[in-house]
């Protein structure tokens, strides 16, 4: 009865390769690869050992928002049994997004949304919207108002969550608020005096009459 024989072969390329056969026969070389290519996710992940594409996508991709002004916050959907959205976990948060929680990156990725923030629950800017845009996968943008301060946000659908960018405009709304109340007092004034020309006109005819 002929022994079967198994030998293991590392290739030139890095590939692993397995020789099987019978003994003295010629054997075939059943080869793969020795490394499994990574699936990158958009932002960063623990494990940087092993050099990649997907691992030099994911630097560039925190070094850009690290610096960013405009918060970007990635969250993974909680859903119930029936499929229903239940609340948000925070996945990936840059600096700016932290600022504007008050909190820093340890103790705000892993947490969940509603338990940071239970007013989201029922403003309709926040919870609500998000469930919605991760339902139907309609990008949302709109600007809203929380703890007196106005944010400017866009939500996506991302994989198993959506990913958030928001910029406090509240600096841009008082602003605004400014200007436009300059031009009311402006028109004011403006429509005094030409009401006061009229009458001077007016008199002055009334004189020479």
């Amino acid at each position: 009865m002929e022994r079967e024989v198994l030998k293991s072969q590392v290739r030139p390329d890095g590939s692993a390769g397995l020789l099987t056969g019978p003994a003295g026969a010629a054997q075939v070389a059943v080869t793969a690869p020795a490394r499994l290519p990574t699936l990158g996710v958009g932002f960063p992940r623990a494990d940087m050992s092993a050099p990649s594409s997907s691992t030099d996508a994911d630097l560039l991709f925190k070094a850009v928002h690290d610096i960013s002004t405009e918060g970007l916050v990635v969250y993974r959907a909680v859903l119930n049994r029936t499929s229903e959205v239940v609340d948000f976990e925070y996945r990936y948060a840059n600096p700016a997004a932290c600022s504007i929680m008050k909190g820093e990156p340890e103790s705000v990725v892993g947490g969940r949304l509603l338990k940071r923030l239970p007013e989201a629950r029922e403003h309709p800017q926040l919870f609500p919207r998000y469930a919605r845009v991760f339902s139907s996968g309609e990008t949302s943008e709109s600007e809203y108002e929380l703890g007196g301060r106005w944010f400017h946000s866009r939500v996506a659908k991302l994989d198993d969550g959506i990913v958030v960018t928001v910029r406090d405009v509240s600096a841009q709304r008082r602003a605004d608020e400014v200007q436009k109340l300059l031009l009311q007092e402006l028109n004011h004034r403006v429509k005094n005096l030409l009401a006061s020309v009229i009458a001077m006109v007016v008199f002055t005819e009334r004189g020479t009459a």
